[in-house]
């Protein structure tokens, strides 16, 4: 119970980095769907703004915090702490690219551009961990954010290599 005192600061800040991609993509979701079609209106281009502050905001943040860890020694709880935060944040990310494909679709191998959910988070995951089946393309417009997409899953998978591998190391000095 102590932890959870001294940590719930810590413990909101993981909720709200969650929270505000999933609320964003709801409401984008209940704004452009009509009769079951997505329609792109004249809200797409405040939804993609939204999306991209968003973006922005959650990686300075994300990115002063690391910075902030990197610079001290750190117990066992604490990097624990700090790899849940980049895996929530990594998929809080993901979430963001998965509200950009869906509201503005992607190709698909048939020509059809999808509008789908799930195919939109299925290509982000595909992107973001660098994979890349073919199956799916982003619409020309998107290709720099499919790249960049990639390169912060780049980015946050060598991070979340390398606080495992900083959570091995405290491990095998305690025991």
């Amino acid at each position: 119970m102590i932890w959870l005192k001294n940590n719930i600061t810590k413990i909101t800040n993981l909720l709200t980095i969650f929270l505000i991609p999933v609320s964003l993509l709801v409401m984008s979701q209940s704004l452009l769907h009509k009769g079951g079609e997505v329609t792109l209106n004249t809200m797409t281009p405040y939804i993609t703004a939204g999306v991209i502050i968003v973006f922005i905001l959650l990686n300075i943040f994300f990115f002063r915090d690391v910075k902030e860890f990197m610079t001290n020694e750190h117990d066992g709880k604490l990097v624990y702490y700090e790899f849940i935060m980049v895996s929530i944040t990594g998929v809080s990310n993901m979430f963001l690219f998965c509200g950009l494909y869906y509201v503005y679709g992607l190709h698909s191998v048939q020509g059809i551009i999808k509008h789908d959910f799930l195919t939109s988070l299925y290509f982000s995951v595909v992107t973001w961990t660098t994979l890349g089946y073919g199956d799916l393309q982003p619409i020309n417009e998107l290709r720099m954010v499919a790249a960049m997409e990639a390169l912060m899953g780049y980015l946050y998978m060598a991070l979340l290599v390398g606080l495992f591998l900083s959570m091995t190391k405290i491990r095998v000095r305690q025991e």
